[in-house]
């Protein structure tokens, strides 16, 4: 049988100034997931707004738009102001 010592143990370093998120980022995983998830369900809603974007401020910003949210970054309520 084994016996171990209750030896202090070491804090993790970090860098001075940055904070350690105590969730692990889970929220945000969880709110990236559910801005895709609800991109692909609302895929009509989010190109006839993207059409709109581009008619508008042209097809670079639609482009960006559209990056953003394909990769959950942000939903589509959020940039109708919604």
């Amino acid at each position: 049988m084994k016996h171990f010592s209750k030896r202090a143990v070491a804090p993790i370093s970090q860098a001075p100034g940055t904070a350690i998120d105590p969730t692990g980022g889970q929220r945000q995983r969880a709110l990236k997931s559910r801005n895709k998830a609800n991109t692909i369900r609302n895929w009509a809603k989010v190109e006839n707004y993207l059409m709109e974007v581009e008619k508008v401020h042209g097809f670079a910003k639609s482009w960006a738009l559209r990056e953003r949210l394909e990769q959950g970054d942000v939903s589509l309520d959020e940039l109708m102001g919604r």
